[in-house]
């Protein structure tokens, strides 16, 4: 239990993982509501004494409240991010012109032939992005991999995106 806990050297940390999207909360409470559902988790198990008894909810209310959660989430143990420095790599290679461009030729390529010119827009090219993602063969993959390969550490959602390109266009403005 302790080398699953220790992640094989690498430190880790609890999250509710939602049971139906897959999706991490990122709520700070919930991080608490992490660790004591853990907590009521062992020491149903019998490996509740100590530290872990600390944890464990002292009224009624709180249990039920853990519970509901429970129904709702699943705690896992992950990996933690690295470190901000590889949010703001992360940040400057969305800035990177020559990286957009040649993922923007790549999207209109794709979808010019199937669908009209209408169907171009930031949250399509958003979608078609993710996809070209998680396809490790695709041309975008390719790309990503060798000019920026910290964005394919961390899925991000479509709104992280969304903000970071149009972060990028207001930058752009500005630099003028």
């Amino acid at each position: 239990m302790r080398d699953f806990i220790s992640g094989y050297g690498k430190p880790m940390r609890l999250v509710l993982k939602h049971k139906t999207s897959g999706k991490i909360s990122s709520s700070r409470n919930h991080e608490l509501s992490a660790l004591k559902i853990e907590s009521m988790r062992l020491n149903e198990l019998g490996s509740g004494a100590g530290i872990v008894s600390l944890l464990l909810p002292k009224t009624a209310n709180e249990i039920e409240k853990l519970k509901k959660i429970a129904s709702i989430y699943s705690v896992q143990w992950v990996i933690p991010r690295k470190s901000n420095t590889d949010r703001k790599h992360i940040r400057e290679s969305i800035l990177d012109d020559i990286l957009i461009a040649q993922l923007a030729f790549l999207f209109e390529n794709a979808k010019r032939s199937k669908y009209s010119r209408n169907y171009i827009s930031l949250v399509n090219f958003v979608h078609w992005l993710k996809a070209e993602i998680k396809r490790k063969e695709s041309q975008a993959y390719t790309l990503i991999k060798d000019t920026a390969p910290l964005i394919l550490e961390v899925e991000h959602g479509d709104r992280w995106w969304i903000n970071e390109i149009s972060r990028r266009k207001k930058r752009r403005v500005n630099d003028f």
